[in-house]
């Protein structure tokens, strides 16, 4: 059976090009670094939308490309990769929600919108290169 959801690895690159320049801002946002002062101005004062958008978009793109060399072994990888992200992802979430309070609690909720997304892009690239340097140490 054949499964096409992936997106060509061609792909990647480009979502690499759209997530770093949006982390970077959507860091400043989330710390209230203010990089351009008119930068509010300049897009009516929905640059936080855009930034988050562009964000996801970004990883989204990047987590669901197609590696160079995409096979079965990838595909447990990335299996793998997405259940160790949400399950760290959902510890953390539930030891924070014990921990912290008042509107630090809203901080953290804000940034866990983005975390799974980040683990699993984190987790599936070092499991990917892990796995390729057993190969080469193997040869």
């Amino acid at each position: 059976m054949k499964r096409d959801f992936l997106l060509p690895h061609s792909w990647k690159k480009w979502g690499w090009i759209v997530t770093a320049p949006s982390a970077v801002l959507a860091f400043c946002l989330l710390w209230s670094i203010d990089l351009w002062p008119d930068m509010y101005k300049a897009f009516g004062g929905f640059i936080d939308e855009i930034v988050m958008t562009l964000l996801v978009i970004g990883l989204l793109i990047v987590a669901f490309s197609r590696e160079r060399d995409e096979d079965e072994y990838t595909a447990r990888l990335r299996m793998s990769s997405l259940i160790w992200s949400m399950t760290v992802n959902y510890a953390v979430l539930i030891i924070v929600t014990w921990c912290v309070y008042d509107i630090d609690y809203l901080f953290v909720i804000l940034v866990n919108v983005f975390m799974p997304i980040v683990l699993y892009v984190m987790i599936f690239n070092i499991a990917v290169v892990c796995a390729r340097n057993a190969v080469r140490k193997a040869e």
